[in-house]
């Protein structure tokens, strides 16, 4: 399976500069505006590098590579025009793990991802460990916690492995019986009433109102999917917990 990476940038000629020659090299690339309302496709596209065009970031370009560190274990490139020692260092502060400056030389560029993406390798999994689920919402694998507008929300096991099920199937359908099988497995799995009433739970704890819900959505007689608000991210108005 290729690795992947994100180009996060709204300059379409150093998006096709930087993605020809890692398509080359043999990566799986996407490129993404650098608008946080489009940085849940970068969590579904699970990519093992994200490459930042920070002159695209806006005003607050820094505290956005904050957010992205805490959205995400991937490795984080940032290219920017500033060459002052004082921004690189400020970027490194903010969790970026590597700084080029522009105009990017490609072959230097692809040398550093590799590098990159092999110390990545060598030291541990792709796993990440917090997972946007919806505007505002968080979910914490390591601690099976659900952070919900910036305030950390508990769930129980069978909570935690239902929603976990619908993050991974993001924006598909989960049919009823897979939940089931899923979530309590063979030991006696419950009703369909049991399910639907623990959807009610759920949504409870992450819908404004749990009778109009927004992001987990029925598929009426097939099983439950869940979606994302285009209108942000999890990181766009809540300070992330620590």
């Amino acid at each position: 399976m290729r690795e992947r990476i994100s180009i996060l940038t709204e300059d379409q000629a150093l998006a096709q500069a930087l993605s020809a020659p890692l398509t080359d090299t043999g990566f799986e690339v996407q490129v993404l505006s650098t608008a946080p309302k489009y940085w849940q496709r970068a969590r579904t596209f699970m990519s093992s590098l994200l490459i930042v065009d920070l002159d695209t970031l806006g005003r607050e370009a820094l505290a956005q590579c904050r957010h992205l560190r805490a959205l995400s274990t991937a490795r984080i490139m940032v290219v920017a025009r500033a060459s002052h020692e004082e921004q690189m260092l400020q970027a490194f502060r903010a969790g970026v793990d590597d700084y080029m400056h522009k105009p990017v030389k490609t072959a230097e560029m692809v040398a550093r991802a590799e590098a990159l993406l092999r110390r990545r390798r060598d030291g541990g999994g792709f796993r990440v460990a917090r997972i946007p689920v919806c505007r505002d919402v968080l979910l914490d694998t390591d601690s099976r916690t659900l952070y919900v507008r910036g305030q950390r929300t508990k769930l129980t096991p069978i909570e935690y492995n239902l929603l976990h099920c619908l993050v991974k199937s993001h924006g598909q359908v989960v049919t009823r019986s897979a939940l089931l099988d899923q979530v309590w497995g063979d030991d006696s799995p419950p009703s369909v009433g049991s399910l639907n009433l623990y959807i009610y739970y759920l949504r409870r704890k992450i819908e404004h109102d749990p009778r109009r819900p927004q992001y987990i959505l029925t598929k009426w007689g097939v099983g439950y999917y869940l979606v994302s608000d285009e209108a942000g991210s999890a990181a766009d108005c809540y300070p992330l917990p620590a």
